[in-house]
């Protein structure tokens, strides 16, 4: 027996990965039309592959879809655009699903209203009816799968990732795997976790990325049953912020003394805090930075302090990581 997994979210609701010999990923490379192979790097997506639109990128179905005839298609929009023109439909077979990974992934259509539409085995499970717009994350259809999973996150931590989900109920669980990924295409396994067998308790695990990727990362949860039998996760998306380096210049310093920071992360890092103390533990200056590029200069202190000399120390703290360095200030 299978174990049961229940979302209580929209954006953590599972489904089964199926799979066929001749499935294929198909990852759009450039905005275009969803039947045109230039869209997707030279091929053309069929019935049963794994279809992914990564962030920037606009797919338009301008002619109806039909991939009934074949195996459970799996489409993920990760922070792009599905563009359904008016009065076009996607009709794809049972177990398929369309899932907009990210809040910045959408669903959007020129009109039409219920004749514009996604339909999986023969059921509408989106049409322009819904909205101007639909925007993520969110699964069509809500599906119901094995393990009753009342939770399911990951937060950046001090250089690390904390994963952490919460169980309601579990028939025959041997064990999870935790995996992770830069593009929702290819996962690598970070850790596994042994499952409680069977229980009506709730049970809380926790894994920790000790060496999290800095930029966006996402992370998903394989169940696998005492029979080998293992069901997927949809994807939680987490943007760990990479180590920041410190400076000080000059040092030693009569008085004016600038603040060198190097992030290792492009995208920055946020409420950087700066400190001054004397060997007392005295702050003597203090200064907080709401927003921290890969490179940045602070003037720390200005000389109006009016300091004695001797030795200081200024630290700096971030969501990552705290560094100290010894200031020398002379007469």
């Amino acid at each position: 027996m299978k174990t049961n997994f229940t979302f209580t979210i929209v954006a953590l609701l599972l489904t089964i990965l199926g799979s066929t010999s001749n499935a294929a990923t198909r990852v759009a490379t450039t905005n275009g039309d969803f039947s045109s192979s230039s869209t997707w790097g030279g091929f053309t997506p069929a019935a049963g592959d794994s279809i992914v639109i990564p962030s920037g990128i606009t797919v338009t179905v301008s002619s109806s879809i039909d991939f009934r005839s074949g195996s459970a298609t799996r489409i993920n929009i990760v922070g792009g655009t599905l563009q359904m023109d008016n009065g076009k439909k996607m009709r794809l077979s049972a177990g398929s699903y369309v899932n907009l990974a990210t809040n910045s992934a959408k669903i959007t259509h020129g009109g039409g209203g219920n004749n514009t539409n996604i339909q999986v085995n023969g059921a509408i499970v989106w049409s322009a009816n819904i909205s101007s717009g639909t925007a993520g994350p969110v699964t069509y259809p809500s599906v119901t799968l094995p393990v009753k999973l009342a939770s399911f996150n990951a937060t950046p931590m001090d250089r690390f990732v904390s994963i952490m989900w919460t169980t309601a109920e579990e028939i025959n669980n041997n064990y999870f795997e935790v995996q992770r990924s830069t593009d929702m295409v290819n996962f690598t396994i970070i850790g596994q976790v042994k499952g409680q067998g069977t229980t009506m308790n709730l049970t809380n695990y926790t894994l920790l990325d000790e060496s999290p990727l800095t930029g966006t990362a996402y992370y998903r949860l394989v169940q696998v049953d005492f029979d080998g039998t293992s069901t997927i996760s949809k994807s939680v998306a987490v943007t760990a912020q990479g180590a920041i380096s410190l400076s000080i210049y000059p040092n030693p310093s009569t008085g004016v003394v600038y603040a060198g920071l190097t992030s290792e992360s492009a995208d920055g890092i946020y409420s950087v805090h700066l400190l001054v103390t004397d060997m007392t533990g005295r702050i003597v200056a203090q200064k907080t930075v709401s927003e921290l590029i890969p490179a940045t200069k602070i003037n720390i202190l200005d000389g109006t302090e009016k300091l004695e000399a001797g030795f200081y120390s200024v630290t700096i703290t971030s969501i990552t990581s705290t560094q100290t360095l010894k200031l020398q200030l002379l007469n």
